[in-house]
């Protein structure tokens, strides 16, 4: 956490000092850097996942989800879970088959819909030589 703190510090200075008071420029400055840092540490926004990622990754929630049915109890609870929620009792072959028709162009597209950066906050405390440049640029916004 004192990692993120740290960069948004950092990140808030550099955005401060480029946008000299114009809370377009402070937001649009900040914008560019979280997207940034979001490719870096996402990389499914950018970078598809590759066909070995995928047959691993698809072979193990199918074999999770085959073990997670192993006893009555769960193979119950299932079925209570699918009729509640769909009114329908899902056959367990033909949710593995969904889950063996995910492509890489799946998780790339709702990678690109969850790690976006619209709608960020910032929270800052404690009086500090930029709390007067912070108030201004707020205040722009």
């Amino acid at each position: 956490m004192l990692r993120e703190a740290k960069w948004v510090v950092e990140t808030t200075k550099a955005a401060m000092k480029e946008a000299k008071g114009d809370g377009a420029a402070f937001k649009a400055h900040f914008r560019k850097a979280h997207a940034q840092r979001l490719r870096q540490e996402h990389g499914l926004v950018v970078e598809a996942v590759t066909e070995e990622e995928m047959t691993k990754s698809r072979d193990y929630s199918a074999g999770t989800f085959r073990l997670g049915l192993e006893d009555t109890m769960s193979v119950a609870r299932w079925v209570g879970d699918n009729l509640i929620s769909t009114g329908e009792l899902q056959e367990v072959e033909d949710v593995v088959a969904r889950m063996k028709a995910v492509t890489a162009g799946d998780i790339q597209r709702v990678a690109q819909r969850l790690f976006v950066n619209n709608e960020l906050s910032m929270a800052m405390t404690g009086p500090n030589d930029e709390t007067e440049g912070l108030r201004k640029v707020a205040a722009s916004l």
